[in-house]
C-alpha cells in the first residue's frame, strides 16, 4: 500500500516538473519572438 502511494506521488511529481519545463520553454519561446517581432 505504502508503495504503491510512494510511486504514484513520485509519478505526480515526475508529471508537474515536465509541465514546468513545457511552460518555461513556452515563456523563453515567446519572449523570443517578442524580441523577433520588435
Amino acid at each position: 500500500m505504502y508503495y504503491r502511494e510512494f510511486s504514484k506521488n513520485k509519478y505526480l511529481i515526475i508529471q508537474n516538473q515536465q509541465l514546468e519545463g513545457r511552460k518555461s520553454e513556452t515563456l523563453v519561446h515567446w519572449k523570443l519572438v517578442t524580441i523577433v517581432s520588435s
